[in-house]
């Protein structure tokens, strides 16, 4: 076997049999590129640990772990995808590249461009994978009538009872102090039960403070929280709905404040990158590690099978000290 046919053989094999398809079929495809040298968070994060938590309080040492996570996942990133981000720069400038997008919650690239780019790219020593760029939808909520009848007059909430949230409160566990994102159809933040959690809205004052740190839109680009379909205020309402005045506490923690991604569109769907970019901006809003949430809710499926790249994500959210929630 000559060398170069050694190399083609390397190179076939990092594609995924979805990629393989479309690359016989189309001529644009929309590829995740996976990196081989990926970040030990875990291992950033215990070293981290055993450095400063003599000196600092439980809550500082949280924050100074995530932040030396976040920057070893930056800097990796940042390395390692050089050479191929100048090379899509140089196509996209000769017209075989449509998009690309970097990440590095998992260091990836997402691509959009013609087959050939996309084969030159598996020849790159730094490239492991190829994944395909696939869509997920949202589960349709069925709801029976008998089964959302409310007894109005009742204080503690047929969810809350059977969950037995009511008996965290009166121990007094009730996530004041707490902090949950969500990856979601968005949350309309006008609603009575959230509105004043949503981190982003100072109820005292009646304003808005630093909304990025507290709302991103991949999906539309909306500046301040609004929901493609209802999906993700239902959601956030059972984590920490409540109505000013303390009344229709709906939420298991509604002492909690809220942040949250759209990464679903108004037929319900979206993709990988777009999972992906959110994901990302969970681990630092707006750029600030500080601002990250204490819990990520991820109320929606994937397609049989694993992608190993999205364990990366949630195994890295975990070393950030974020805890990642998923409907199962």
């Amino acid at each position: 076997k000559t060398a170069k046919e050694d190399l083609q053989e390397k190179a076939a094999l990092k594609f995924m049999p979805e990629v393989k398809e479309d690359l016989k079929k189309e001529d644009i495809v929309e590829v995740l590129v996976y990196l081989k040298d990926q970040v030990d968070t875990a291992m950033v994060a215990e070293a981290t640990r055993k450095a400063v938590s003599m000196d600092m309080t439980p809550y500082n040492t949280k924050l100074q772990v995530r932040r030396a996570v976040v920057e070893a996942l930056q800097d990796k990133a940042e390395r390692t995808q050089y050479n191929l981000l100048k090379y899509l720069e140089q196509e996209r400038d000769k017209g075989n590249v449509i998009e690309f997008d970097s990440y590095f919650i998992v260091n990836m690239v997402y691509v959009k461009a013609k087959a050939e780019v996309i084969e030159n790219i598996s020849y790159m020593g730094e490239v492991e994978k190829i994944y395909k760029n696939k869509t997920h939808k949202l589960d349709v909520i069925k709801v029976e009538e008998e089964e959302v009848s409310l007894d109005s007059d009742s204080e503690i909430r047929w969810n809350i009872e059977r969950v037995k949230a009511d008996l965290a409160w009166e121990m007094g566990i009730d996530g004041t102090g707490a902090v949950v994102g969500s990856l979601d159809s968005g949350v309309d933040w006008t609603h009575p039960a959230l509105k004043h959690k949503w981190r982003g809205y100072d109820p005292i004052n009646d304003e808005i403070v630093d909304p990025e740190k507290s709302w991103f839109d991949p999906v539309y680009g909306a500046s301040l929280p609004e929901d493609s379909d209802t999906h993700g205020t239902h959601v956030m309402g059972t984590a920490v709905g409540q109505e000013e005045d303390g009344s229709n506490k709906i939420g298991v923690a509604p002492g909690a404040k809220w942040i949250a991604a759209r990464v679903f569109n108004t037929a319900g769907s979206t993709t990988d990158a777009i999972l992906l970019r959110a994901a990302d901006w969970m681990v630092a809003p707006g750029g600030d590690p500080d601002a990250a949430p204490d819990v990520v809710n991820n109320s929606w499926g994937g397609l049989d099978g694993i992608d190993d790249w999205y364990r990366d994500a949630v195994n890295n959210w975990r070393a950030a000290e974020i805890f990642p929630v998923f409907s199962a």
